[in-house]
């Protein structure tokens, strides 16, 4: 199997997939606001030697947010994502790093 690496100031994601669904209810795409179809949910995999973020926040492992047609999909890999740096939109950080 191959190793994707990030070139240069690209971060490599894997897109989090959302539930549509509550419970046992489903929720039609129609419903869903534009907030929820404009943003998705990632995990950092990788990060370029020049991207230029906090490293002190965003890490490998880091849940972030971005754009939902930000970057460019690893073709075979469904969820994988290569984004820029300036694509990140929010991160998600721990109570205790916000101390």
């Amino acid at each position: 199997m191959s190793k994707v690496i990030p070139h240069q100031h690209r971060i490599l994601v894997r897109i989090e997939e959302v539930e549509d669904r509550v419970g046992s209810i489903y929720i039609a795409k129609e419903t869903q606001t534009k907030e929820q179809s404009a943003q998705v949910l990632a995990t950092v995999l990788a990060i370029g030697p020049t991207a230029e973020i906090d490293r002190d926040r965003i890490k490998e492992g880091t849940r972030i947010v971005i754009a939902k047609w930000g970057g460019a999909d690893i073709p075979g890999e469904r969820l994988l994502r290569v984004i820029n740096d300036e694509d990140i939109n929010a991160v998600f950080v721990e109570e205790s790093d916000n101390e």
